[in-house]
């Protein structure tokens, strides 16, 4: 950081590029995903990953490749990846 200037981390923080993911589930057959996605779509979400998966199973795929997403966007030079579910 340049002395006096208060710049340093913050300053390069904004120079990232953002790479916004979003995530959907739903547990139950009943239970639909379209609004969830239309509000991911809506609020630009650069990739999306939707399931329908019980509470029940810990292991969630498509979760699973969002969050992988998103650690080669935070591992990746000049990149931010941010993870957002409605």
């Amino acid at each position: 950081m340049e002395a006096g200037t208060g710049y340093g981390r913050r300053a390069r923080a904004t120079r990232l590029e953002a790479h916004p993911i979003g995530y959907a589930r739903t547990s139950t057959a009943r239970q639909e995903l379209v609004s969830q996605l239309e509000a991911l779509h809506a609020a630009d979400r650069h990739k999306v990953f939707s399931e329908q998966i019980s509470t029940r199973i810990k292991v969630r795929p498509e979760l699973e490749k969002a969050l992988a997403l998103a650690r080669q966007f935070r591992d990746g030079p000049g990149h931010a990846g941010h993870l957002h579910r409605p």
